[in-house]
């Protein structure tokens, strides 16, 4: 363990400042007031400690001393029975002062854990800040491992890490890119979540692994019609109707964002696919196919007609073409025993994220 600090001792502050009394804390407040005087005046007397030669340094298992750099490799601890064996409290500089950081408390080890808390009774590591920006306590990796952890929580009884927030109980920073991960060793277990906020785990490992978008279903509040052949216009698909049965790919305009209601990030809809005969029955054997626009046709069905009925309709949960085709969708009407042009009209309940 290297423990490294510049903290002034109660005696090394009192040999500088005579005439200022101090006097041993009686609680955690007192001690916390305490501290903050002899921070408030490091600051000022940092520079003339440094000139004075500091105490040589603890041997290995003896006490730590303060002012001076520590070596040991037997176990070493300070111990308290009424508070915290460490506070710090940081202004304008460390609480437990090292050089070029400001922070209450600073572990920088190269081998192991920077700050471990153990305790029986209560929390192990506590950290509060009052800085809007900034973290309670806040861990770096720069090990460059991929197997590494900036802060890591274990628990063999409860939850290794616990959470909870006025705004949100867990923040994930979205990447700056679509999609799951592209590059990298990753293992299941792993969250991701890419710029449009769609969440990503990791099933398998590889690189970089297998991932799985967890997306979303949001109901709309009242169902849209987003395609209407008879209708055309921009607000119905902007496709103009009958349709011959055979087999032509008819490409819908985009129906993400505008008066549909269905915001542009979205990945696909949950809907109602209808087809009428146009005034006439839908007779023989034809089929219509529903699926992303600016990819090929499928081949399959997304609903069938025949008995001789006017209309008939299907639910159907489809993709939104990506690319060039994004928001964008395409059917086809094709059958044999000479099925009828149709119209087609498309009703979402939902999109999906």
């Amino acid at each position: 363990m290297r423990l490294r600090s510049r903290l002034q001792s109660r005696d090394e502050f009192v040999t500088h400042d005579a005439d200022l009394e101090v006097t041993p804390p009686d609680s955690p407040g007192d001690r916390r007031h305490l501290l903050k005087i002899l921070g408030a005046t490091a600051v000022g007397a940092v520079g003339a400690s440094l000139v004075e030669a500091s105490p040589a340094g603890a041997a290995d298992g003896d006490p730590v001393i303060m002012g001076s750099t520590n070596l040991c490799t037997s176990t070493t601890f300070i111990e308290s029975n009424d508070g915290a064996g460490i506070y710090g409290i940081a202004s304008s500089f460390s609480g437990l002062l090292t050089t070029g950081e400001i922070a209450g408390v600073i572990g920088d080890s190269d081998t192991v854990q920077g700050v471990v808390g153990l305790s029986s009774v209560s929390n192990g590591v506590s950290g509060v800040t009052s800085a809007s920006d900034q973290a309670g306590v806040f861990g770096v990796d720069t090990s460059g491992g991929e197997t590494s952890f900036g802060v890591g929580g274990v628990s063999d009884t409860g939850c290794g890490v616990f959470a909870r927030g006025a705004l949100a109980p867990l923040y994930l920073s979205p990447s700056g890119f679509a999609g799951a991960p592209t590059t990298g060793a990753h293992s299941p277990g792993q969250m991701y979540v890419d710029q449009n906020g769609v969440f990503y785990k990791c099933v398998a490992a590889g690189i970089p692994g297998t991932w799985v978008p967890m997306y979303s279903v949001v109901p709309l509040l009242t169902p849209v019609r987003v395609i209407s052949t008879p209708s055309g216009g921009a607000n119905t698909g902007g496709l103009v109707g009958p349709f011959s049965p055979n087999g032509a790919t008819h490409t819908s305009s985009v129906l993400t964002g505008g008066a549909t209601g269905i915001p542009d990030i979205a990945v696909g809809v949950i809907a109602n696919l209808t087809i009428s005969g146009n005034g006439g029955t839908l007779n023989g054997d034809g089929y219509l196919t529903l699926f992303p626009g600016g990819t090929s046709n499928p081949g399959t069905s997304s609903l069938n007609s025949g008995g001789d009925a006017f209309a008939t309709s299907n639910g159907v949960t489809v993709s939104f073409g990506t690319g060039p085709g994004a928001g964008t969708l395409s059917f086809s009407w094709q059958g044999g025993g000479s099925p009828p042009a149709c119209q087609v009209f498309l009703d979402v309940t939902a999109y999906i994220l």
